[in-house]
């Protein structure tokens, strides 16, 4: 639609900026819904350094 209705300049500013724009804000969107769904990782109390001699 955009690029038959209006003047190449809007359609290149479209294209560059627009669509650049909202790849970034899909991409974060997608980030932040799938660190929402991410499983917890469990908390142990001991600590990481092995007692194994």
């Amino acid at each position: 639609y955009i690029a038959y209705e209006l003047p190449l300049d809007v359609w290149v500013n479209f294209k560059v900026f627009g669509m650049l724009i909202a790849t970034f804000a899909y991409m974060i969107a997608t980030g932040f819904y799938i660190y929402k769904h991410m499983p917890k990782e469990q908390k142990n109390n001991s600590s990481d350094v092995s007692t194994d001699d």
